[in-house]
């Protein structure tokens, strides 16, 4: 019977058998080449500058919108309060005119509804610019997104080819430590079975 140390050397030779390797560690050359086949190359998209610059100008293009869309809010509120100014007015010279009111009081009303009617009308076109302003934005800003979304849906799929290379490059390299580990162990098998003699010096512990 093989002694202790025998028995190990066996196995020493039958599983890694790599010269200069650690006793308990990996085969040095298949770590050099495991760390050197297992890094992933990092991910460049050669339109990133493109990319970014249309995500800035959509950002821009929202930002102006939203100031235009608060513009035309107030523009039509204005509005909204000169109209419901007239409507009082209205309401209020037809209560005057019941009670028999004088005709300076008449022509008052009269006047203001008259300076009212001009500053709807001001404030018509401005609701309207406003409005049209807004429309203009919104009409960019579906622009630029749309051009950023091309953009991005080429970087998606350069990702993709990417990963998908980068799958195929780590497959390759297993198979190729697959195919190391088997050849480390074919030829120490080899080299074990004819120099038997050698072998049987490990276990210098040996027991007949």
């Amino acid at each position: 019977m093989r002694g202790r140390k025998g028995r190990e050397g066996v196995r020493e030779a039958l599983t890694h058998g790599c010269r200069g390797r650690p006793r308990g560690g990996p085969c040095p050359r298949l770590a050099e080449r495991a760390r050197g086949g297992r890094r992933m190359k990092k991910f460049s998209f050669r339109l990133e500058s493109v990319r970014r610059l249309r995500s800035a100008v959509e950002e821009e293009r929202k930002r102006a919108f939203g100031a235009a869309v608060r513009l035309y809010h107030r523009e039509r509120e204005a509005l909204r309060a000169l109209i419901e100014r007239e409507r009082e007015a209205r309401e209020r010279l037809a209560e005057e005119l019941a009670s028999g009111c004088s005709a300076e009081v008449a022509a008052a009303f009269s006047e203001f509804l008259r300076g009212n009617a001009l500053r709807i009308r001001a404030q018509a076109e401005r609701t309207e610019e406003a409005r049209m302003r807004m429309e203009e934005e919104r009409r960019q800003l579906v622009e630029a997104s749309k051009e950023r979304k091309v953009v991005d849906r080429l970087r998606e799929r350069a990702l993709e080819r990417h990963l998908y290379q980068a799958s195929r490059e780590e497959q390759g390299f297993l198979d190729e430590v697959a195919g190391v580990r088997f050849l480390i162990g074919e030829n120490h098998l080899a080299s074990w079975r004819k120099e038997p003699e050698k072998n049987v010096i490990w276990g210098q512990g040996e027991t007949s």
